[in-house]
């Protein structure tokens, strides 16, 4: 930022990416994020507009497709952008700058990339089905030149797996070769592909597909080798579409939506491994609508225990997430689960989440799998969705117990009562406590039929003493009862009765020498009609409280 704004904050950083160098105090600027020598104007934009923290809205365009990508201050130094540059993106961000630019939202679910089970034109990506499929994948052209019919697109396909170090080619099997359009400069075009699920090798299961455009007058920036993430980053011409898909999960005590994946081990001398997951993609957070669980298999757990800032573990080998970026280092070889139960107070019209994870190695982070997890949200009327009741809180006496009520809901679900820390405690409706402070306890309902979740509080004040009932109350007679109880060990309690509107105190009552268990009748006849609070002190401290209405 530069200091006091003596310039423009976007031409401040700007001019600190063409010259590379700030121009207030001559610290170093490396804007070049191609490594190709030169900074372009594009990436002095992308530079700027990336450290520029002003509300302001800076605009770029380039009267030819790429031409800011092949200037700068010096004029044209990449002449190919007069020619033919084919390319499919790798993500949102993705402008087809080669090496990739912007690999934040991953490179596993490029958007030029979807299934579709109808040749529907729709761009919401499915997952396969028994039969025919349709594969769309759209392709730009940077360059200014129109591109030939000599030009081609290839599919590779092979299952949804988060490993995929060292794969390419010999893990990925050939779908088919399209041939593709002429495609003006600066335009687009979206081929579409049927092909039919017995065309892949194993049926039943999610598949990636690794996409590469094949042109004469566009050859790959850099030849492929067995990594498929360096593949995609250094080639425009090459995308990834590697993404499962959840399904319902209906077993004894885990309902909603779930989906698993391995954690290879890539060498039997590095059998530890990293993993990274967010659940925050394309502004859309999950975690804003549903609770969101990783499961470890038990027996791992009893040798190893994940660490991570955003989990808390709510059972053995279950942990709730609850921030939108979790990273868990030294991860043995194992299965994960992810589970998701969406919540029936979401609040947003949204249907479809995505979540991205990768797979690294070593103190450089190797990039060595990535997976996009594609969440669909069960369908659910609105006047279907239920409420959590964990009902009213209550008191009780220092070593007593109390015993927590779950209203059912209309329909089978399981009923869980977790404490405070939402460690869990007990399964059912009815739960009986012993605290021996005052504690809060949540309820957790979840629908069995799609995993749909609410969640409920109830706080149970652990007092010396405690007011039972109030009865009649409403009083329109001139006699109430009030039943109370406080503690062998408390040596003077009182009631006290006061106007709550005025705060006049209109009874007191010593009940240091009765049962520490009674009822005391109280005559109400000079009451004006009106709201009163009857309090219970203990020991000169004020323990336990309730409103009287006379009528």
């Amino acid at each position: 930022m530069p200091p006091n704004y003596i310039y423009s904050e976007f031409c401040y950083h700007w001019l600190s990416a063409v010259t590379g160098f700030t121009p207030d105090n001559n610290t170093f600027v490396n804007a070049d994020y191609n490594s190709d020598g030169y900074v372009s104007l594009e990436e002095a934009f992308y530079y700027a507009n990336t450290n520029d923290t002003r509300p302001e809205t800076p605009q770029y365009y380039s009267n030819k497709p790429c031409l800011g990508a092949s200037m700068d201050l010096n004029g044209v130094f990449n002449y190919s952008c007069f020619g033919i540059d084919l390319y499919t993106r790798d993500n949102s961000r993705d402008n087809g700058i080669e090496p990739l630019m912007n690999s934040f939202p991953g490179i596993t679910d490029s958007p030029d990339i979807w299934v579709r089970n109808q040749q529907d034109g729709d761009t919401i990506h499915q997952a396969i089905i028994h039969g025919t499929n349709y594969l769309y994948v759209r392709i730009a052209n940077r360059g200014s030149d129109t591109s030939w019919t000599s030009d081609s697109i290839k599919v590779y396909t092979k299952p949804a797996f988060l490993h995929y170090f060292n794969s390419y080619p010999h893990a990925w099997q050939l779908l088919c070769k399209a041939k593709l359009p002429r495609i003006a400069g600066g335009r687009d075009t979206v081929v579409c592909i049927p092909f039919n699920s017995s065309d892949l090798s194993i049926t039943g299961l999610d598949y990636g597909f690794y996409t590469r455009i094949e042109s004469p007058f566009d050859p790959l920036n850099n030849t492929e080798i067995n990594s498929v993430s360096r593949n995609v980053e250094d080639n425009n011409n090459i995308s990834l579409k590697n993404v499962l898909f959840t399904n319902i999960l209906r077993m004894a005590n885990n309902y909603g939506l779930a989906v698993s994946f391995v954690t290879t081990a890539i060498s039997p001398d590095n059998p530890y491994s990293g993993f990274r997951l967010n659940f925050n993609v394309n502004d859309l957070n999950i975690l804003n609508e549903a609770e969101v669980t990783i499961v470890f298999p038990e027996d791992l757990i009893t040798d190893w225990t994940p660490t991570s800032e955003n989990i808390k573990q709510l059972t053995a080998n279950t942990f709730l997430v609850t921030g939108e970026t979790v990273e868990i280092t030294d991860v043995p070889e194992t299965d994960v689960t992810l589970r998701y139960n969406f919540l029936t107070n979401g609040n947003t019209p949204d249907n479809i989440f995505k979540n991205h994870i990768t797979q690294y190695v070593g103190d450089d982070e190797e990039l060595v799998g990535g997976l996009t997890i594609q969440v669909e949200k069960p369908e659910r009327a609105a006047n279907e969705m239920f409420t959590a009741n964990a009902g009213n809180d209550t008191a009780i006496l220092i070593g007593t117990n109390a015993t927590l009520h779950a209203t059912q809901i209309n329909e089978t679900a399981t009923y869980r009562w977790y404490d405070k820390q939402r460690t869990f405690k007990y399964e059912g409706l009815n739960y009986t406590v012993t605290p021996t402070e005052t504690s809060e306890y949540i309820l957790e309902v979840t629908a069995e039929s799609d995993g749909y979740r609410d969640l409920d509080t109830v706080k149970v004040n652990v007092v010396p003493g405690c007011i039972r009932s109030i009865t009649p109350n409403p009083v329109s007679d001139n006699w109430v009862t009030v039943s109370y109880e406080y503690a062998s060990t408390v040596t003077s309690a009182h009631l006290y009765i006061y106007n709550t509107g005025t705060t006049t105190l209109v009874g007191n009552y010593d009940l240091s020498n009765l049962d520490n268990v009674g009822g005391l009748d109280i005559e109400v006849t000079n009451y004006p009609t009106g709201s009163y609070t009857v309090v219970l002190v203990c020991d000169n401290a004020v323990c336990h409280s309730k409103i009287l209405i006379r009528q």
